[in-house]
């Protein structure tokens, strides 16, 4: 199973599709939360459903999953990059005799 979370900016929210494979096909779950349709890649999928205020939602739902007992790695997408750019801003710092 996967979930993938899209921003729809127009309507400011967060749409979330859920589907799998099955056979080499893609299956999703509708908004019905009951039927499964097989993807056509012909025609635009709507989501199995759309959070108002997405983010806080997102936010809400971690929080919610680390006190259920599920912890994920523990660092986000940019916490690498950004930790990369402190040290180089402190090299640049250094340089030019800034600090």
């Amino acid at each position: 199973m996967k979930i993938t979370i899209k921003r729809d900016f127009r309507s400011l929210t967060a749409q979330v599709y859920i589907y799998w494979e099955n056979n080499g096909n893609i299956e999703v779950l509708l908004p019905d939360m009951k039927t499964v349709q097989t993807l056509d890649k012909h025609v635009a999928q709507e989501p199995t459903f759309s959070i108002p205020n997405g983010d806080e939602f997102i936010v809400a739902m971690q929080k919610a999953l680390e006190d259920y007992g599920y912890k994920g790695n523990g660092e986000s997408k940019n916490e690498g990059k950004l930790e990369s750019t402190k040290y180089h801003l402190e090299d640049l710092r250094q340089l030019l005799k800034l600090k």
